[in-house]
């Protein structure tokens, strides 16, 4: 699938946002040295491709 939006949220089948989770999070995108957020701790332990992008520290 192909997307245009500015902005990507990804979410686990199981999640269940409030009302406002978009609104409060897009805030956090206003300054451009902010290109992605990943707040699981499981992804940090996991030593994939996207994973050493987002954690580069955990090589």
């Amino acid at each position: 699938p192909r997307t245009s939006g500015e902005l990507i949220a990804i979410f686990d089948a199981d999640h269940a946002p409030f009302a406002e989770f978009l609104d409060e999070l897009i805030g956090y995108f206003n300054d451009p040295l902010h290109a992605a957020y990943e707040y699981d701790a499981f992804a940090r332990n996991y030593f994939g491709e996207y994973a050493r992008v987002n954690f580069p520290q955990r090589r």
